[in-house]
């Protein structure tokens, strides 16, 4: 073929346990436990792209691709009572992170066991987090710290392929 096109998703849901780090060491009143009893993280990643390539003639090929190496959310909550039982707290973390990544390159054939290739990528990434703490109890109080952010860049890449014999190749990739 002297083009193609192709396409991957992926999901993964992972529930892990982490009994240590889930703490209430960021505003405790007296009264609170350091450590929350739920230890259960809820992860979900999803990534996935699409792309093809054209040969231009004999020896120049050109590609082009848009992929998502990091799309993942992380989730976690917990009730539960103080330690005179006198109020409910309850504890939220969501964390979001996104990468996109878009790429053209070409490459060209030096010979019939040598190739070149050049590429840009064009990256966007952001993040989110949201944090809520809730105390029903005296004294009543709560508070929401939540921070976002976003930025692009761009990245240039450079590789060579070289085939060794029909069975195994050696290749090489610079990125800026």
């Amino acid at each position: 073929l002297d083009r193609q096109i192709g396409l991957e998703l992926s999901y993964e849901f992972l529930a892990g346990k982490d009994p240590n780090s889930v703490s209430n060491s960021d505003f405790i009143i007296f009264g609170e436990p350091a450590k929350f009893n739920e230890d259960l993280l809820n992860t979900r990643i999803s990534s996935g792209g699409a792309g093809g390539y054209l040969f231009l003639g004999k020896n120049y090929i050109i590609g082009y691709g848009i992929y998502i190496p990091i799309n993942n959310q992380v989730d976690w909550d917990n009730k539960m009572n103080n330690s005179t039982n006198t109020s409910e707290l309850s504890y939220e973390i969501i964390s979001n992170t996104d990468v996109a990544v878009m790429n053209f390159s070409t490459a060209r054939k030096f010979s019939e066991n040598i190739s070149i290739g050049i590429g840009l990528n064009m990256l966007y990434g952001k993040m989110a987090s949201k944090e809520t703490k809730i105390s029903g109890g005296i004294p009543l109080y709560s508070y929401e710290l939540e921070s976002k952010g976003h930025g692009f860049g761009k990245e240039a890449i450079a590789g060579i392929n070289w085939k060794i014999s029909d069975w195994s190749k050696f290749g090489a990739v610079y990125r800026t």
